[in-house]
């Protein structure tokens, strides 16, 4: 997955295929520090309009949700890990996991 700054997508790039799917993101999501997606969900960090703000947005679909805030340097984190992101701030180093029962239901 990838953002480019321009109008800020969320590019599925699938390089074996050489298939790109393009969705446009939700302006709330402008700007975000941070980013992990897992099936159907993208997850996303520290927006513009936000301080520490992470939020749900369910692929292709109009409005995000919030789910709460995040201290630190924020990072997103693959879908071959157990969570999703990795905060560091000077005092400690915290990994977050969304419990999320829909990420891979169609």
């Amino acid at each position: 997955m990838a953002i480019p700054h321009t109008d800020f997508p969320l590019l599925q790039i699938y390089p074996e295929s050489k298939i790109i799917n393009y969705h446009k993101v939700p302006e709330k999501l402008y700007g975000s520090h941070a980013l992990c997606v897992r099936g159907n969900y993208a997850y996303f960090f520290g927006s513009y309009d936000s301080n520490g703000e992470l939020f749900s947005w369910y692929i292709g679909k109009k409005k995000p949700q919030f789910l709460g805030k995040i201290d630190g340097m924020v990072r997103g984190l693959s879908h071959r890990e157990n969570n999703h992101f990795i905060s560091i701030s000077e005092e400690f180093v915290t990994l977050y996991k969304i419990i999320n029962d829909e990420e891979y239901s169609n």
